[in-house]
């Protein structure tokens, strides 16, 4: 038996900003916010290198992101 790669969540569907603000418990003034500053929450990641040799250019969200709270 193959199981899936990905868990299953069940979300219901995002019809406006109100909905995602709310799946991520932050007001829509937050997220409306971090749309727009999204550049100050993450940081240069780890240098990887892809199988052909290749960089990976990689990204770090910020601690404050990670939390879910701004």
């Amino acid at each position: 038996m193959q199981r899936d790669r990905y868990p299953i969540i069940k979300i219901p569907p995002l019809s406006n900003t109100s909905s995602l603000a709310s799946i991520l418990s932050i007001s829509e003034d937050e997220l409306r916010y971090l749309t727009e500053n999204i550049d100050k929450y993450y940081k240069p990641g780890k240098k990887l290198q892809k199988k052909n040799g290749d960089p990976r250019p990689t990204h770090d969200a910020k601690p404050i992101l990670k939390l879910g709270r701004l």
